[in-house]
């Protein structure tokens, strides 16, 4: 009896619960439901960003560093190309015009010992007045970010400085971990875009059984070559053309994993594989016009020399950017060289030397997947 009694009590406890529960969901959730309806989602491209700033800022010396650092040239290419597509807005163009708050990537330029500024005032409605002090007090704060202040999937940096020359110092100081921030931010858009038709599953397939690696093809690759060792794979649209070609080579000593020794290797490779309806005609790398730079890095923790250039087709009147990566096996007596570059006359190359860039990063040794 005593236990009939507390079910039945704690099951009209229950009920009021849930009529409590959606008096409140009436009165205020729905509100919230609405509130949350109505912002938008953030709309713009990949290395695309937005700098708010007061005019007399980026009329002189903020806005020259400004350009300078965050339109400098994208690397390595056969005709300039900016790292990012830098638009400019005054707060309070900004603020007249809802479309301008619903971008994806925002950067703010605020000098906060002018207090009367536009832009330091809505720096510090974002951030707070502890900001002012911290700028005075903290020679190492430069720099903030924030997110979805207008909008869903946005992101916002604040580059600060107590005077225009401290200002000027921390967008200089701040600009390699803001532009990384900026980079892995699009990540996600380059890949959608890269990934767009989805994935060729065949040649992954042969990819991993033929290299022992995963590498995640677009479904809009076509196999063009393949023997013993190699394997070229390319997208060929109207203007342009993405390659791929994926080479093994026996690892014998250290000077293969040199300068001079990924351009060799290159230079043979494509001397064999890549040609043109010309007779005789033959790709190698062009370090004559413009240099070409190595970095070493590292590939799902393998060793990896990469250089940076721009090929040319010899006997013919063709030419673009690449990147190649010679990749060092950890578990072979081997070395991997994967050699992408585009043929886009006329285009910008930027985002596709991107997108190849993107399938070539997240390579996969077959051990450690």
């Amino acid at each position: 009896m005593i236990n009939t009694s507390m079910s039945s009590f704690k099951h009209k406890y229950f009920l009021h619960i849930l009529f409590l529960a959606g008096l409140i969901w009436s009165s205020c959730g729905g509100n919230l439901a609405e509130k949350l309806k109505n912002i938008p989602t953030a709309i713009g491209s990949t290395n695309q960003l937005t700098v708010i700033a007061d005019q007399h800022l980026w009329d002189g010396m903020i806005g020259d560093t400004f350009r300078y650092l965050y339109e400098g040239a994208y690397p390595m290419m056969p005709q300039p190309e900016p790292l990012f597509d830098v638009r400019y807005y005054t707060p309070a163009q900004v603020s007249t015009e809802s479309v301008r708050r619903e971008l994806r990537t925002y950067v703010y330029l605020a000098d906060l010992s002018d207090t009367a500024s536009a832009a330091t005032k809505q720096v510090v409605a974002d951030l707070g007045n502890e900001i002012l002090i911290r700028a005075k007090t903290d020679p190492g704060f430069s720099n903030k970010v924030g997110r979805d202040k207008w909008a869903r999937g946005q992101i916002i940096f604040y580059v600060l400085g107590n005077g225009k020359e401290e200002l000027a110092k921390n967008i200089a100081g701040s600009f390699n971990g803001i532009a990384q921030r900026i980079h892995s931010f699009d990540e996600s858009q380059i890949r959608a875009k890269t990934y767009l038709s989805g994935d060729n599953n065949v040649i992954n397939g042969l990819i991993t059984e033929k290299f022992g690696i995963q590498l995640d093809i677009p479904a809009d690759y076509k196999k063009a070559i393949e023997d013993s060792t190699t394997l070229w794979v390319r997208r060929d649209l109207s203007d342009l053309t993405s390659s791929l070609l994926i080479h093994t080579v026996k690892y014998t000593n250290e000077s293969q994993l040199s300068k001079e020794g990924i351009k060799a290797l290159c230079d043979e490779v494509t001397r064999k594989y890549i040609t043109t309806n010309t007779p005789g005609s033959y790709m190698l790398i062009n370090d004559v016009d413009l240099p070409m730079y190595v970095y070493k890095k590292d590939i799902d923790k393998a060793y990896t020399l990469e250089a940076r250039g721009i090929w040319e087709m010899k006997y013919d009147y063709m030419g673009g950017p690449f990147f190649a990566y010679l990749i060092k096996d950890p578990q072979r007596n081997r070395l991997i060289l994967i050699d992408a570059f585009v043929y886009a006359p006329g285009k910008q190359k930027r985002d596709f030397m991107q997108q190849l860039e993107y399938i070539v990063t997240h390579l996969k040794f077959a051990d450690n997947i």
